[in-house]
């Protein structure tokens, strides 16, 4: 009994420190692009921007902490994520 509280306690202290990082991809002119991909540097855990350029992704390992944005025709971005809730990707061709 007492180890499945434990393991309850745990599972919610991972849950509860998981930051949600929002942003936007957007273009040199500031344009959203829609369908870019953003991923967490060496991992597979991603998600793509909606119509607007925006994305909402999940930090899961507190140990990656750098995101990488892409898209079809431009050259990849990398930003590192300190304390910040929102991030902005520029892309450029």
């Amino acid at each position: 009994m007492r180890q499945t509280i434990l393991f309850a306690l745990l599972l919610l202290s991972a849950v509860t420190k998981a930051q949600v990082i929002r942003g936007k991809v957007v273009n040199a002119a500031n344009e959203p692009l829609a369908g870019a991909t953003i991923s967490w540097l060496g991992s597979t855990n991603g998600t793509r921007a909606g119509e607007t350029g925006e994305f909402e992704i999940t930090l899961i390992n507190q140990l990656i902490k750098k995101l990488i944005a892409s898209h079809v025709g431009y050259l990849p971005d990398t930003l590192e994520i300190t304390d910040k809730t929102f991030v902005q990707f520029q892309l450029k061709q």
